[in-house]
Protein backbone atom coordinates (compact mmCIF):
# COMPACT_ATOMS: atom_id res chain seq x y z
CA UNK A 1 0.00 0.00 0.00
CA UNK A 2 1.23 3.52 -1.36
CA UNK A 3 0.48 6.12 1.18
CA UNK A 4 1.19 9.93 -0.01
CA UNK A 5 0.31 13.51 1.01
CA UNK A 6 -0.40 16.30 -1.41
CA UNK A 7 -1.85 19.39 -1.84
CA UNK A 8 -5.28 19.34 -2.94
CA UNK A 9 -5.63 21.41 -7.08
CA UNK A 10 -9.20 21.96 -5.54
CA UNK A 11 -12.49 22.55 -7.56
CA UNK A 12 -11.19 24.12 -10.61
CA UNK A 13 -10.13 20.47 -11.38
CA UNK A 14 -13.35 18.33 -11.26
CA UNK A 15 -14.81 21.23 -13.46
CA UNK A 16 -12.54 21.26 -15.66
CA UNK A 17 -12.84 17.22 -16.67
CA UNK A 18 -16.72 16.92 -16.15
CA UNK A 19 -17.06 15.91 -19.58
CA UNK A 20 -14.72 13.24 -19.79
CA UNK A 21 -16.74 9.94 -19.10
CA UNK A 22 -15.76 7.80 -16.30
CA UNK A 23 -17.44 4.68 -15.74
CA UNK A 24 -19.75 5.48 -12.48
CA UNK A 25 -19.96 8.04 -9.70
CA UNK A 26 -22.62 5.50 -8.24
CA UNK A 27 -22.97 4.60 -4.65
CA UNK A 28 -21.06 1.19 -3.94
CA UNK A 29 -19.54 0.74 -7.49
CA UNK A 30 -16.51 -0.02 -6.27
CA UNK A 31 -17.41 -1.44 -2.74
CA UNK A 32 -20.24 -0.74 -0.13
CA UNK A 33 -18.79 1.23 2.59
CA UNK A 34 -18.71 0.58 6.53
CA UNK A 35 -17.27 1.05 9.80
CA UNK A 36 -17.31 3.74 12.17
CA UNK A 37 -15.26 5.19 14.96
CA UNK A 38 -11.87 4.41 14.15
CA UNK A 39 -11.71 3.59 10.84
CA UNK A 40 -13.59 3.16 7.56
CA UNK A 41 -13.40 0.83 4.31
CA UNK A 42 -15.27 -0.23 1.62
CA UNK A 43 -15.67 -4.33 1.10
CA UNK A 44 -15.08 -4.81 -2.64
CA UNK A 45 -16.41 -7.87 -4.03
CA UNK A 46 -14.58 -8.19 -7.48
CA UNK A 47 -10.75 -8.79 -7.18
CA UNK A 48 -10.19 -8.72 -11.03
CA UNK A 49 -7.66 -5.15 -11.19
CA UNK A 50 -4.13 -3.77 -10.46
CA UNK A 51 -5.12 -1.59 -7.74
CA UNK A 52 -7.38 0.68 -6.13
CA UNK A 53 -6.73 4.49 -5.17
CA UNK A 54 -8.33 6.18 -2.43
CA UNK A 55 -7.96 9.91 -2.29
CA UNK A 56 -9.45 11.98 0.74
CA UNK A 57 -10.19 15.41 0.98
CA UNK A 58 -9.92 16.97 4.46
CA UNK A 59 -11.77 19.84 5.47
CA UNK A 60 -8.75 22.22 5.31
CA UNK A 61 -7.92 21.40 1.69
CA UNK A 62 -5.22 18.86 2.15
CA UNK A 63 -5.33 15.77 0.09
CA UNK A 64 -4.57 11.92 1.52
CA UNK A 65 -3.74 9.36 -1.43
CA UNK A 66 -3.68 5.42 -0.55
CA UNK A 67 -3.37 2.87 -3.05
CA UNK A 68 -4.25 -0.85 -2.10
CA UNK A 69 -3.27 -3.85 -4.30
CA UNK A 70 -5.48 -6.09 -5.17
CA UNK A 71 -7.39 -8.30 -2.37
CA UNK A 72 -6.44 -5.77 0.04
CA UNK A 73 -9.48 -3.85 1.21
CA UNK A 74 -9.40 0.35 0.55
CA UNK A 75 -9.57 1.52 4.46
CA UNK A 76 -8.77 5.09 5.77
CA UNK A 77 -7.96 5.18 9.60
CA UNK A 78 -8.03 8.03 12.19
CA UNK A 79 -4.16 7.30 12.38
CA UNK A 80 -3.76 8.25 8.71
CA UNK A 81 -4.41 11.90 9.71
CA UNK A 82 -1.89 12.20 12.12
CA UNK A 83 -1.59 15.49 13.90
CA UNK A 84 -3.58 17.14 11.45
CA UNK A 85 -7.41 15.38 12.56
CA UNK A 86 -10.15 17.51 13.28
CA UNK A 87 -14.14 16.77 13.06
CA UNK A 88 -16.03 18.15 9.69
CA UNK A 89 -16.69 16.40 6.28
CA UNK A 90 -14.04 14.52 4.70
CA UNK A 91 -14.92 13.68 0.69
CA UNK A 92 -13.39 10.70 -0.77
CA UNK A 93 -13.09 8.87 -4.32
CA UNK A 94 -11.98 5.44 -4.71
CA UNK A 95 -10.87 4.96 -8.29
CA UNK A 96 -10.21 1.26 -9.65
CA UNK A 97 -6.79 0.70 -11.51
CA UNK A 98 -7.37 -1.47 -14.31
CA UNK A 99 -5.54 -4.55 -15.18
CA UNK A 100 -3.84 -4.09 -18.67
CA UNK A 101 -2.68 -6.78 -20.46
CA UNK A 102 1.51 -6.59 -21.87
CA UNK A 103 -0.32 -6.81 -25.62
CA UNK A 104 -2.87 -4.76 -25.10
CA UNK A 105 -0.02 -1.81 -23.65
CA UNK A 106 2.53 -2.48 -26.56
CA UNK A 107 -0.89 -1.78 -28.68
CA UNK A 108 -1.55 1.36 -27.43
CA UNK A 109 2.23 2.36 -27.03
CA UNK A 110 2.17 2.07 -30.99
CA UNK A 111 -1.07 4.24 -31.45
CA UNK A 112 0.16 6.53 -29.65
CA UNK A 113 3.99 7.11 -30.40
CA UNK A 114 2.43 7.66 -34.01
CA UNK A 115 0.23 10.03 -32.61
CA UNK A 116 -2.76 8.15 -33.63
CA UNK A 117 -5.67 9.25 -30.63
CA UNK A 118 -8.41 7.65 -32.04
CA UNK A 119 -7.08 4.58 -32.48
CA UNK A 120 -6.26 4.19 -28.92
CA UNK A 121 -9.43 5.38 -27.93
CA UNK A 122 -10.71 2.86 -30.39
CA UNK A 123 -8.27 0.01 -29.02
CA UNK A 124 -9.86 0.72 -25.05
CA UNK A 125 -13.61 0.48 -26.16
CA UNK A 126 -12.61 -2.76 -27.74
CA UNK A 127 -11.11 -3.99 -25.07
CA UNK A 128 -13.50 -3.02 -22.77
CA UNK A 129 -10.98 -1.25 -20.66
CA UNK A 130 -12.63 1.13 -18.35
CA UNK A 131 -12.01 1.98 -14.93
CA UNK A 132 -14.52 2.62 -12.42
CA UNK A 133 -14.88 5.02 -9.71
CA UNK A 134 -16.76 5.66 -6.58
CA UNK A 135 -17.07 9.37 -4.43
CA UNK A 136 -18.31 10.30 -0.89
CA UNK A 137 -18.17 11.37 2.53
CA UNK A 138 -17.64 10.90 5.80
CA UNK A 139 -17.96 12.80 8.75
CA UNK A 140 -15.72 13.07 11.81
CA UNK A 141 -17.20 14.20 15.33
CA UNK A 142 -16.03 14.39 18.56
CA UNK A 143 -12.75 12.92 17.25
CA UNK A 144 -14.56 9.88 15.83
CA UNK A 145 -15.72 8.48 12.37
CA UNK A 146 -19.37 8.34 11.97
CA UNK A 147 -20.74 5.02 11.11
CA UNK A 148 -21.96 5.08 7.46
CA UNK A 149 -24.31 2.37 7.48
CA UNK A 150 -27.13 4.84 9.99
CA UNK A 151 -30.23 5.77 8.02
CA UNK A 152 -32.16 8.37 8.58
CA UNK A 153 -35.63 7.55 9.34
CA UNK A 154 -38.45 8.66 6.45
CA UNK A 155 -35.86 7.85 3.78
CA UNK A 156 -37.99 4.55 3.20
CA UNK A 157 -40.98 4.90 2.37
CA UNK A 158 -43.29 2.36 4.62
CA UNK A 159 -47.03 3.16 4.03
CA UNK A 160 -46.99 4.82 7.47
CA UNK A 161 -45.48 8.12 8.13
CA UNK A 162 -45.86 11.04 10.81
CA UNK A 163 -47.41 14.25 8.84
CA UNK A 164 -46.92 18.00 10.85
CA UNK A 165 -50.70 19.22 10.14
CA UNK A 166 -50.35 21.78 12.50
CA UNK A 167 -47.30 23.52 13.27
CA UNK A 168 -47.40 22.18 17.62
CA UNK A 169 -49.27 18.77 17.10
CA UNK A 170 -48.20 15.80 14.93
CA UNK A 171 -50.59 13.43 13.64
CA UNK A 172 -50.23 9.81 12.42
CA UNK A 173 -52.16 8.89 9.44
CA UNK A 174 -51.76 6.96 6.33
CA UNK A 175 -50.67 8.59 3.67
CA UNK A 176 -52.07 6.21 0.96
CA UNK A 177 -55.88 6.98 1.53
CA UNK A 178 -54.97 10.52 1.27
CA UNK A 179 -53.54 10.64 -2.04
CA UNK A 180 -55.49 13.27 -4.67
CA UNK A 181 -55.63 13.08 -8.41
CA UNK A 182 -56.68 16.06 -10.27
CA UNK A 183 -57.70 15.06 -13.55
CA UNK A 184 -57.69 18.85 -15.01
CA UNK A 185 -54.81 22.35 -14.71
CA UNK A 186 -54.25 23.11 -10.86
CA UNK A 187 -53.44 26.80 -10.68
CA UNK A 188 -51.76 27.85 -7.19
CA UNK A 189 -51.95 31.42 -6.87
CA UNK A 190 -49.93 32.07 -3.37
CA UNK A 191 -47.18 29.23 -2.52
CA UNK A 192 -46.84 25.58 -2.49
CA UNK A 193 -45.42 23.45 0.50
CA UNK A 194 -44.44 19.63 0.30
CA UNK A 195 -42.73 17.36 2.25
CA UNK A 196 -43.39 15.51 5.47
CA UNK A 197 -42.42 18.72 7.48
CA UNK A 198 -44.87 21.34 5.81
CA UNK A 199 -47.08 22.86 8.52
CA UNK A 200 -50.46 24.69 8.99
CA UNK A 201 -49.42 28.80 8.36
CA UNK A 202 -45.92 28.00 6.77
CA UNK A 203 -44.10 31.17 6.94
CA UNK A 204 -42.81 31.16 2.99
CA UNK A 205 -41.35 34.68 2.79
CA UNK A 206 -40.43 35.12 -1.02
CA UNK A 207 -40.38 31.50 -1.25
CA UNK A 208 -42.95 29.94 -4.06
CA UNK A 209 -42.17 26.44 -3.53
CA UNK A 210 -40.73 24.72 -0.87
CA UNK A 211 -39.67 21.24 -0.59
CA UNK A 212 -39.53 20.47 3.70
CA UNK A 213 -38.82 17.26 5.10
CA UNK A 214 -35.51 15.50 5.81
CA UNK A 215 -34.84 13.94 2.50
CA UNK A 216 -35.53 15.98 -0.32
CA UNK A 217 -35.35 15.42 -4.56
CA UNK A 218 -37.09 16.36 -7.75
CA UNK A 219 -37.13 13.65 -10.23
CA UNK A 220 -37.90 13.75 -13.86
CA UNK A 221 -39.09 10.74 -14.91
CA UNK A 222 -39.99 10.25 -18.95
CA UNK A 223 -42.09 8.27 -19.77
CA UNK A 224 -41.72 8.56 -24.05
CA UNK A 225 -40.93 5.10 -25.82
CA UNK A 226 -39.81 4.34 -29.38
CA UNK A 227 -37.33 6.89 -30.35
CA UNK A 228 -37.46 9.46 -28.28
CA UNK A 229 -35.66 11.04 -25.37
CA UNK A 230 -36.62 9.24 -22.21
CA UNK A 231 -33.70 9.25 -19.74
CA UNK A 232 -34.49 9.60 -16.24
CA UNK A 233 -32.67 12.75 -14.12
CA UNK A 234 -33.23 14.04 -10.55
CA UNK A 235 -32.28 16.86 -8.67
CA UNK A 236 -30.25 16.17 -4.91
CA UNK A 237 -29.86 17.81 -2.27
CA UNK A 238 -27.80 16.04 0.27
CA UNK A 239 -26.86 12.52 1.43
CA UNK A 240 -29.67 10.15 3.26
CA UNK A 241 -26.51 8.11 5.28
CA UNK A 242 -24.80 8.82 8.37
CA UNK A 243 -22.11 11.20 7.79
CA UNK A 244 -22.22 11.88 4.58
CA UNK A 245 -22.23 14.87 1.63
CA UNK A 246 -23.86 17.80 2.41
CA UNK A 247 -24.14 18.49 -1.58
CA UNK A 248 -26.84 19.51 -3.92
CA UNK A 249 -26.26 16.84 -7.45
CA UNK A 250 -27.91 16.58 -10.44
CA UNK A 251 -28.04 12.64 -10.91
CA UNK A 252 -28.44 10.74 -14.52
CA UNK A 253 -30.88 8.37 -12.45
CA UNK A 254 -31.08 5.81 -15.89
CA UNK A 255 -27.34 5.88 -16.81
CA UNK A 256 -26.66 5.62 -12.63
CA UNK A 257 -24.15 8.61 -12.46
CA UNK A 258 -23.77 11.84 -10.86
CA UNK A 259 -22.21 14.40 -13.22
CA UNK A 260 -22.57 17.66 -11.08
CA UNK A 261 -22.13 18.02 -7.38
CA UNK A 262 -21.58 20.97 -5.54
CA UNK A 263 -20.48 20.33 -2.02
CA UNK A 264 -22.00 22.84 1.20
CA UNK A 265 -19.21 25.78 1.44
CA UNK A 266 -18.53 25.93 -1.58
CA UNK A 267 -17.11 29.74 -2.43
CA UNK A 268 -19.06 32.49 -3.90
CA UNK A 269 -18.58 32.31 -7.82
CA UNK A 270 -17.11 28.58 -7.54
CA UNK A 271 -18.41 28.69 -10.55
CA UNK A 272 -19.44 31.60 -13.13
CA UNK A 273 -20.16 31.96 -16.75
CA UNK A 274 -20.72 35.40 -18.01
CA UNK A 275 -23.09 36.55 -21.01
CA UNK A 276 -20.29 35.66 -23.36
CA UNK A 277 -19.90 32.55 -22.63
CA UNK A 278 -16.54 32.99 -20.89
CA UNK A 279 -16.13 30.97 -17.07
CA UNK A 280 -14.25 32.18 -14.21
CA UNK A 281 -13.60 30.29 -11.25
CA UNK A 282 -13.57 31.77 -8.14
CA UNK A 283 -14.26 35.26 -9.76
CA UNK A 284 -17.15 36.97 -11.54
CA UNK A 285 -15.30 38.58 -13.98
CA UNK A 286 -13.75 36.44 -16.08
CA UNK A 287 -11.65 38.13 -18.83
CA UNK A 288 -10.69 35.01 -21.26
CA UNK A 289 -12.69 31.96 -22.27
CA UNK A 290 -11.26 30.18 -18.53
CA UNK A 291 -10.53 32.38 -15.83
CA UNK A 292 -8.91 30.86 -12.42
CA UNK A 293 -8.72 32.92 -9.65
CA UNK A 294 -6.82 32.16 -6.10
CA UNK A 295 -4.44 33.67 -3.83
CA UNK A 296 -1.61 31.44 -4.17
CA UNK A 297 -0.47 29.69 -7.64
CA UNK A 298 -3.87 29.26 -9.85
CA UNK A 299 -3.05 25.85 -11.48
CA UNK A 300 -4.96 23.19 -13.71
CA UNK A 301 -3.97 19.76 -13.08
CA UNK A 302 -4.01 16.98 -15.85
CA UNK A 303 -4.48 13.44 -14.68
CA UNK A 304 -3.86 10.14 -17.07
CA UNK A 305 -5.95 7.75 -14.91
CA UNK A 306 -6.15 4.26 -16.47
CA UNK A 307 -2.69 2.28 -15.64
CA UNK A 308 -0.79 1.06 -18.59
CA UNK A 309 -1.70 3.43 -20.88
CA UNK A 310 0.70 4.80 -23.77
CA UNK A 311 3.11 6.66 -22.01
CA UNK A 312 2.51 4.61 -18.37
CA UNK A 313 0.46 6.35 -15.63
CA UNK A 314 1.35 10.35 -16.20
CA UNK A 315 0.44 11.58 -12.72
CA UNK A 316 0.33 15.24 -13.43
CA UNK A 317 0.76 18.23 -15.97
CA UNK A 318 0.58 21.45 -14.64
CA UNK A 319 -0.33 25.29 -16.39
CA UNK A 320 1.68 27.94 -14.89
CA UNK A 321 0.09 31.07 -13.98
CA UNK A 322 1.40 34.52 -15.23
CA UNK A 323 2.55 37.00 -12.76
CA UNK A 324 2.79 41.12 -13.13
CA UNK A 325 2.94 39.43 -17.70
CA UNK A 326 5.77 37.06 -17.31
CA UNK A 327 5.37 33.55 -16.90
CA UNK A 328 5.77 32.56 -13.24
CA UNK A 329 8.66 29.87 -12.61
CA UNK A 330 8.93 26.54 -13.51
CA UNK A 331 6.83 23.81 -11.36
CA UNK A 332 8.23 20.78 -10.47
CA UNK A 333 7.15 17.42 -12.06
CA UNK A 334 6.20 14.80 -9.50
CA UNK A 335 8.72 12.91 -11.09
CA UNK A 336 11.65 15.17 -10.43
CA UNK A 337 11.67 16.25 -13.95
CA UNK A 338 11.08 19.58 -15.51
CA UNK A 339 7.08 20.08 -16.25
CA UNK A 340 6.25 19.00 -19.82
CA UNK A 341 3.50 21.86 -20.49
CA UNK A 342 6.12 24.38 -19.15
CA UNK A 343 8.56 23.46 -21.94
CA UNK A 344 5.66 23.60 -24.31
CA UNK A 345 5.89 27.27 -22.75
CA UNK A 346 8.62 28.47 -23.85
Amino acid sequence: MAFTRSPIFRLVVALTVLAIPVASFAADAVGKTGGGGTAIDWQVSNSNYEAIELTVIQPNGEAIVKRFAAGRTPSFRLLDLGSEMADGQYNYQLRVIPKVSTELKNKLNKARAAGDEAAARKIMRESGLSAAEQSGAFTIRNGSIVAPDQIEAGSNATGTRTITTDAVKPIKRNIGVEDQVIPDDLIVQGSACIGLDCVNNESFGFDTIRMKENNTRVKFEDTSVGSFPTNDWQLTANDSASGASSKFSIEDITGSKVPFTVTAGAATNSIFVDSTGRVGFRTSTPVLDLHVSTSNTPALRLEQTNAGMGRGRQRSKLLRPRRNGRLAPPLPHPSGRANELDRHQR
